[in-house]
């Protein structure tokens, strides 16, 4: 049986104790499933790691990592470590260089 993630307590114990087994054995619970926020990393580096382009087609490489080219232009935007690594798989796989031209 899941964990109990509510007070059961009170008249309404047992459908409370029910309701809260049948969620917690659908949704496994993690304490930080809930009240992480996503780890993002600054548009900054996102500039830099596009810096390899050397003529290549940045906007298509933005878009196969879901990020909005117009992310770059604004300094204190941020992507999700997703699209920053989805980013670097694409340019490592469109220059056939895992060191993006260093």
């Amino acid at each position: 049986m899941g964990k109990i993630i509510g007070p059961c307590t009170g008249k309404y114990y047992c459908a409370f104790r029910r309701l809260c087994c049948k969620i917690s054995d659908l949704i496994p619970m993690h304490p930080h499933t809930m009240l992480t926020p996503p780890i993002t990393i600054s548009i900054a580096f996102v500039r830099s790691m596009l810096s390899c382009a050397d003529g290549e087609d940045v906007k298509e490489w933005l878009h196969q990592a879901h990020i909005p080219p117009a992310l770059l232009d604004e300094t204190a935007s941020r992507v999700t470590a997703e699209q920053y690594v989805a980013l670097y798989n694409v340019i490592m796989k469109q220059l056939d260089d895992e060191g993006l031209g260093l």
